[in-house]
């Protein structure tokens, strides 16, 4: 009998796959090797793993089967952030976050462990690392260079904004920074000079250690410039306390550097301590030695040589060279300033959703305190939004005591005060009606006018919500009067409130953002809606930065006044969210 040969198998057919024994001692090394072995036993998630896969390839930016799961356990803090700058709905960014997380616990049970397969420099650095405290800096860098001398600036500042987002604080941030640019130099791994290394040796010399006579004199000066009036000061001429506190601090450093880098004998007197050799040594040194901006110097210097020449002790002082010196200085390019900006910077969308990212964890927060200080939180957010104000303002406005600068009121009928619409609607309604109103004296603003406006509708909600639920519990030995306080109850410092619109910038936008370009980010996003419409930008800033008062002349009904104007700005864009 004829037996046919038949063919066992197809051509058809695929590749065996590959054996799990290769990886059996250490595990995966590379996501492809990871997609590899779920291949032999493929979940169901394994299309949205293998998507997930090809964002983090475009994250990084280079091909998956480069990708090793060292960086894929790296950019989780950052994964987030990512997709939403890419536009993506809320939906498809909590999935791909959620598919990540479930590659990564895939890569466990197959036996790959974090940062063990880093090559030996990284393990010996990551060791040493331990002990300075630092140890999640080199996790994170390591993943991304080679070696420790290829590390850069910018990724050790990525390394920053990630732990800032998770949570961290930014005192902590600059601390492990700096440790680990220390550990890199003291095991001779870097050339690259960060600010904390340049500007680690201080120099100023306290107010208080300064020689008696240039101590007596200086404060003589200050408080010449500060006096309410002084007989032969120009006009104009009066300095806020701040600005005296400047020109103090210059007067140190010059005299720290003149002592303390340039060894020259005791200086006693402004007169031989201003001196155009000492002040062109000192421009110098600080720009190029200590890269402190041309700009910066030329400021505090400046408030320096008014003074002096203002003062009629110092008539006879010839100081016409300051002003020579002042203008050589070397001023940032524009393009440098703006890229400067734009890695601080976040656009008002991201902005704007950052108070309804606090409000729901003030809605699920378990402790009364908590939530409190959320509350808070999120209410000083809303309120730079809606009015930037300079942060003086913000920490030192008064919601008590015999001359309050929010307040509830009547419709004022012997100031010409500019009155939106709505305001107007209500009253006529319920004639008497009280409404929300600001009010800041001459004396507390920078330019030294007065401004009076309604507080805008979207914050007149939150700021009642915080006024009569939240801000008591954060109370505890009596009430500062000020309307916001810390999470202590006390008045807020400058460094308050700095830290907490950077921390919550940083963690919920992902970048750190001082509460100066808060302002910026406003005046972007209402010449983005409004091209070239710098009029009535220049009134939103007006009032919102506290600068000069309202104008008191013309219709006292005119709606397009800066406070009315952001009120319907932010209305509308509030209408259009709703919308979507």
């Amino acid at each position: 009998m004829d037996v046919a040969n038949m063919q066992s198998g197809s051509q058809i057919a695929a590749e065996p796959r590959k054996s799990s024994a290769q990886f059996a001692d250490t595990g995966p090394s590379k996501l492809t090797e990871l997609l590899e072995l779920l291949e032999n036993d493929p979940p169901q998630s394994l299309p949205m793993l293998r998507s997930t896969a090809s964002k983090i390839a475009e994250f990084y930016n280079i091909q998956t089967a480069e990708i090793t799961l060292d960086q894929v356990y790296a950019m989780r803090g950052q994964f987030r952030r990512y997709l939403k700058s890419r536009k993506y709905a809320e939906g498809s960014v909590r999935s791909y976050v959620n598919f990540l997380r479930i590659l990564v616990d895939h890569a466990r049970r197959s036996g790959w462990r974090p940062y063990r397969n880093l090559p030996q420099e990284w393990q010996r650095l990551l060791a040493l690392a331990a002990k300075r405290r630092c140890s999640e800096v080199v996790r994170s860098v390591a993943v991304v260079r080679v070696t420790p001398h290829e590390v850069t600036l910018d990724d050790v500042d990525a390394w920053g904004e990630t732990a800032l987002s998770q949570g961290s604080s930014i005192r902590l941030v600059k601390e492990k920074k700096a440790r680990f640019w220390r550990l890199l130099k003291d095991c001779q791994l870097t050339d690259q000079q960060p600010l904390s290394f340049i500007r680690a040796q201080p120099y100023r010399v306290p107010f208080d250690r300064l020689p008696p006579q240039l101590r007596s004199e200086l404060q003589r000066i200050l408080d010449w410039k500060t006096a309410n009036f002084q007989l032969g000061r120009p006009k104009g001429g009066k300095i806020r306390q701040v600005t005296a506190e400047i020109v103090k601090k210059m007067v140190c450093q010059l005299f720290g550097f003149a002592t303390a880098v340039r060894g020259l004998p005791s200086v006693e007197s402004l007169s031989e301590l201003v001196r155009e050799d000492l002040i062109a040594d000192y421009a110098s040194w600080c720009i190029n030695e200590r890269s402190v901006k041309g700009e910066t110097l030329r400021n505090h210097l400046g408030r320096l040589d008014v003074a002096m020449r203002q003062h009629p002790s110092y008539a006879s002082l010839d100081l016409r060279w300051f002003k020579s010196l002042l203008e050589s200085l070397p001023a940032e390019p524009e393009s440098e300033r703006r890229m400067r900006k734009a890695k601080k910077y976040l656009d008002y969308s991201v902005m704007e959703a950052i108070p309804g990212a606090i409000r729901a964890e003030r809605l699920s927060a378990t402790d009364n305190r908590d939530a409190a200080v959320l509350a808070m939180e999120e209410l000083l957010i809303t309120w730079l939004l809606a009015l930037p104000w300079r942060q003086r303002n913000i920490r030192e406005c008064r919601i008590g005591g015999s001359r309050p600068n929010i307040f509830k009121a009547r419709i004022p009928t012997h100031l010409p005060i500019d009155i939106p619409g709505w305001v107007l609607s209500q009253d006529q309604r319920n004639p008497g009606e009280v409404f929300w109103q600001m009010h800041f004296l001459p004396q507390e603003t920078k330019t030294s006018k007065e401004i009076h406006a309604f507080v805008p509708r979207p914050l007149v909600g939150p700021l009642e919500e915080y006024l009569a639920v939240y801000r008591p519990k954060l109370l505890r030995n009596g009430d500062p009067g000020t309307l916001f306080v810390t999470k202590h109850g006390s008045p807020m410092r400058s460094n308050n409130v700095h830290s907490i619109v950077t921390r919550i910038t940083s963690r919920f936008g992902g970048r750190a953002v001082n509460p100066h370009l808060i302002r910026d980010i406003v005046a972007f996003a209402w010449l983005k809606t409004h091209p070239k419409d710098y009029l009535t930008l220049s009134k939103i800033l007006w009032h919102a930065n506290i600068n000069v008062t309202i104008k008191t002349y013309g219709s006292r009904f005119d709606e397009s006044s800066g406070v009315c104007a952001m009120e319907s700005w932010l209305e509308e864009r509030a209408e259009r969210a709703n919308s979507k």
